[in-house]
């Protein structure tokens, strides 16, 4: 608290006197102009100044408190403000209500006039608790005072953009000491504090309010969030809000989102443009254990919680890609690895048996093949669950793509080949509809009961024309489940026609 300021860490050292209910006399200096604060167990219960027009005498002849005539003797009875102010209460020259709404008053226009300075120097000196019978104080009316101060502080542009950057949640504090039921607030106020529930962000928040009114709400959510009546979730760091941390800790978050998200790109364009061993960074003729040491070096370094919260939002799918690709490329490296093992013992190599390995039962013996192959068949399953998603929403680019991912991690599915033709069948081009005709007759082909694959089969010839091939797969449907009411529709229909 002794040393520079500017405006905002003068905002901080209010704060700490007003949460620390420290006692004693803030001491604010600018070339040649000295201001002072007096503080009573963190309140405000006083201010005083160097300055002709900001003394208590003149504040008490503004509200015609005093007149002309009594000026004299009071300037005789004047030590300093403060001795000045339980003068006229001991004499009783004052009415004690008018007396305490000048010193208001003062102090308003002392603290109003030092957030407007770009900068100064601070001191701060203890003193015993009490500030006499002649001054009133609060918590709100210190809280008000502060934050009138924070509405015509200087400087505020960097911290209203950085309000504006910072991508976290706002929440009350747990531990809430100020009545905010007893405060005189702006409509535009009340509504900020009304959208402080845990859900909603700074820019959120600011987005609903009119630009005329966006300055005031920005300082007062400032105020807030300076005196620990807001808190931002999850915090920028430890204990009460550091404006530094709000100005550099969001830059360097954000940077760090930048370089992160520059990295997945990048994986993603070399897992779709290279080999398996160039996937996993190794060379052609690795062996087995530094292929498998590899894979899971490049699994781990993309696995989403290494990222911040906001690229694992924004690239969720892209790791998920990621994830699945590094995967079949370590199982078509390790396939190449063991059939050169195969051959290499077919021309002449010897196999040892273990036969305590051979004795073991088959779920205990399970080997590190086997066990990424079953790894495969869930990142497929996960990878079908995502494409019905985007065919709902009518994605189907993206449907496309998670489709043919499945099929790479497990081929033998009807549902994926089924799905894929669907999908398929949107895009007019007369490749795709071929596609889209061999992925329905091989998920006829893998599960040749389901009767839905025959419907769609007869839907999508009879779309082409291709009346016999669909007569074809309607009787096949029937035959499986003669009261399927689509295909009895369109075998009527075909009848009809024929005739």
């Amino acid at each position: 608290m002794n040393g520079p300021f500017v405006p905002s860490t003068l905002a901080e050292i209010f704060r700490d006197l007003f949460l620390t209910e420290r006692s004693g006399i803030l001491s604010l200096s600018r070339t040649g102009v000295r201001k002072r604060v007096y503080f009573d167990r963190g309140m405000i219960f006083f201010a005083d100044s160097s300055l002709e027009d900001e003394g208590l005498i003149d504040f008490l002849v503004h509200a015609r408190t005093l007149g002309a005539q009594d000026l004299p003797g009071i300037r005789g009875a004047r030590g300093d403000d403060r001795a000045l102010a339980q003068w006229l209460f001991d004499s009783g020259k004052v009415p004690l209500e008018k007396l305490q709404q000048s010193v208001r008053e003062q102090i308003q226009q002392v603290v109003v006039s030092t957030f407007r300075w770009d900068s100064g120097e601070s001191a701060f000196q203890d003193t015993p608790p009490g500030g006499g019978e002649a001054f009133c104080t609060n918590v709100i009316l210190t809280f008000e005072f502060l934050m009138r101060g924070i509405r015509s502080m200087s400087g505020f542009g960097p911290i209203r953009e950085a309000m504006h950057r910072l991508d976290r949640k706002l929440k009350l504090s747990e531990n809430l000491y100020l009545p905010l039921d007893k405060l005189a607030l702006h409509p535009i106020q009340g509504f900020v504090l009304s959208r402080i529930d845990g859900s909603s962000s700074i820019g959120e928040i600011a987005s609903l309010i009119p630009p005329s009114d966006e300055d005031n709400a920005l300082r007062f959510l400032f105020g807030l969030l300076i005196l620990g009546v807001v808190e931002i979730s999850p915090p920028l760091g430890t204990g009460p809000l550091v404006v530094r941390n709000l100005l550099t800790g969001d830059r360097e978050e954000r940077e760090r989102g930048e370089r992160e998200a520059a990295i997945i790109k990048e994986m993603c364009r070399a897992l779709s443009s290279g080999t398996s061993w160039e996937a996993l960074g190794i060379a052609a003729g690795a062996d087995t254990e530094t292929t498998r040491k590899a894979y899971e070096s490049r699994r781990d370094a993309f696995r989403p919680g290494r990222f911040v919260k906001k690229v694992q939002e924004v690239y969720r799918d892209e790791l998920m890609l990621i994830e699945g690709k590094l995967l079949e490329a370590y199982l078509a490296f390790s396939q190449n690895q063991m059939q050169s093992a195969r051959q290499g013992s077919a021309h002449g190599g010897s196999m040892k048996l273990d036969i305590d390995s051979l004795s073991m039962r088959k779920e205990l013996s399970k080997t590190q093949n086997q066990e990424l192959l079953e790894e495969q068949v869930r990142r497929a399953e996960h990878f079908f669950s995502k494409a019905r998603e985007y065919f709902k929403a009518k994605d189907y680019h993206n449907a496309i793509q998670y489709c043919e991912q499945a099929l790479k991690g497990n081929d033998a599915d009807a549902r994926y080949h089924f799905l894929l033709g669907q999908v398929l069948v949107r895009n007019p081009d007369y490749r795709w509809q071929k596609r889209a005709e061999q992925s329905l007759l091989r998920a006829a082909e893998i599960d040749p009961w389901n009767v839905e694959h025959f419907v769609h089969l007869g839907n999508f010839y009879r779309a082409h024309n291709l009346l016999r091939k669909a007569k074809k797969s309607y009787l096949k449907a029937v035959e499986m489940m003669p009261s399927h009411s689509e295909a009895q529709k369109a075998l009527s229909e075909m009848k009809r026609v024929d005739t």
